[in-house]
């Protein structure tokens, strides 16, 4: 998506049918960029989609945005696969293991596989290189406990496109009895994925600062990092801040530390609950001795010299400019 408005529009644009319907609903609260959702194309889940002599058929894959894939391309002479963003600590990891068994069956010739997870080794040690991951389906027990320890208001900052967060969270707070609050944009996709859902809305129908104070210990309010500086209106006093995977993402970030230290200056604890949509380095590796590609292709990774394949026999290329690979 984040290329999608610099892509001329000759070119057809494809999206799986739960993506281009996310799409759709980020466009309609300004999250770009944008390109017309009437030049975007759905494809169905294991649906080939023929472009000439090329077919490219997606998968659905367990990741942290609705609607991801796997993409499976077929050519006269090719046969490859991308693995998209991938992870096996969500809450369907039957999906990954269902197209990690179409692509062994299909003898791959080329994998392109994700490795955010690879990083390069760092002399600074107390950089956050790995951070423990907690399963998808431990989230909101994980988090309902935080906020029945909780003795004032508590935060959470997410990332809006993870639906299946975004559930988890609201049923960490049903069951440690606080009310929910989402920002406005939030509330829009809460409407539409979730319509029988209950929550309410930041700054609207009196739900504000001054009236969650009165009894802080009865919501649980979402402050993303653009809108940090409004923590400055509520009562401090014994609240905390549950990051689950929103912006800023790590220490990688130099925001991540402004963050902490300004949460630290108002006595707000900070607590880190991360159930990324990238499987570590071993569930990565994982996938790739089981799918068995005759060629591996690490990318979309700040180390991709680092995915070594456990099995030593496997071919791996890392691409370099203006060479041509077969």
């Amino acid at each position: 998506m984040g290329a999608i408005d610099v892509i001329s529009p000759d070119v057809p644009v494809y999206m799986s049918r739960d993506g281009r319907t996310l799409y759709g609903e980020l466009m309609k609260i300004g999250e770009g960029p944008f390109r017309p959702l009437e030049q975007v194309q759905a494809f169905d889940y294991e649906v080939p989609v023929s472009i000439g002599e090329i077919k490219v058929t997606g998968y659905k894959t367990d990741h942290d945005v609705h609607g991801s894939s796997a993409i499976f391309v077929e050519t006269p002479d090719t046969k490859l696969a991308f693995s998209g963003d991938i992870r096996m600590h969500g809450q369907n990891p039957e999906l990954n293991h269902s197209w990690m068994k179409a692509m062994k069956e299909q003898n791959l010739d080329f994998l392109l596989m994700e490795g955010t997870t690879f990083w390069p080794p760092r002399d600074n040690e107390s950089f956050d290189n790995k951070i423990v991951q907690i399963p998808e389906g431990e989230i909101a027990s994980v988090v309902a406990q935080k906020l029945k320890d909780a003795k004032g208001v508590a935060f959470f900052n997410f990332y809006n496109r993870n639906l299946e967060r975004m559930e988890n969270l609201m049923k960490a707070a049903k069951e440690a009895g606080r009310k929910i609050v989402f920002e406005p944009d939030t509330a829009h996709l809460a409407r539409v994925f979730f319509p029988n859902s209950e929550f309410l809305i930041l700054n609207q129908d009196g739900i504000n600062p001054a009236l969650i104070n009165k009894n802080p210990d009865k919501y649980f309010v979402q402050n993303s990092f653009d809108n940090i500086f409004e923590l400055i209106d509520y009562k401090a006093d014994g609240s905390i801040y549950i990051h689950t995977n929103g912006t800023p993402l790590g220490a990688f970030d130099p925001s991540y530390s402004a963050m902490q230290s300004f949460l630290s200056s108002l006595g707000i604890a900070h607590f880190l609950a991360s159930s990324a949509g990238h499987g570590d380095s071993d569930a990565i590796l994982a996938i790739i001795d089981a799918i068995e590609p005759k060629t591996l292709i690490p990318w979309h990774s700040m180390s991709p010299q680092n995915m070594i394949p456990l099995n030593k026999e496997q071919k791996v290329i890392l691409p370099e400019l203006d060479k041509w690979y077969s």
